[in-house]
């Protein structure tokens, strides 16, 4: 399968020395608000989920039926926390996501440059 990769956008440098920026540390900052307001979501619902007696599928459970559901590119990211690390979204993206969960960190990271590798 072609993929007419001029369509995908990078941002930012991929390899920065050095201290994140003031900008950076905002946008870090955003991720977390965010990432907190969404695991608050998720803990009302899956008690709603209890409440009623719905069994709840697990996160890799959904992560596997989503990434089945969708044809996939592979990013390289820069993360907030400095490590560089391969992520894969649906390709109907033209860049990726603001923010992504670290594999090595594993906490929600602001997405500070990344580049678009190919299905």
């Amino acid at each position: 399968m072609s993929v007419d990769m001029s369509w995908y956008r990078p941002r930012g440098k991929m390899t920065v020395v050095g201290e994140p920026s003031a900008d950076d540390k905002r946008l870090q900052e955003e991720v977390e608000r965010e990432a907190r307001a969404a695991a608050d979501v998720a803990a009302k619902v899956r008690a709603m989920l209890t409440e009623r007696g719905i069994p709840q599928p697990s996160d890799d459970e959904v992560g596997r039926i989503l990434a089945e559901a969708q044809e996939q590119l592979g990013w390289q990211v820069r993360l907030f926390c400095g490590h560089i690390v391969e992520k894969r979204v649906d390709r109907s993206h033209r860049t990726h996501a603001p923010s992504a969960i670290c594999p090595h960190c594993e906490t929600e990271q602001a997405v500070l440059a990344c580049r678009p590798l190919g299905p």
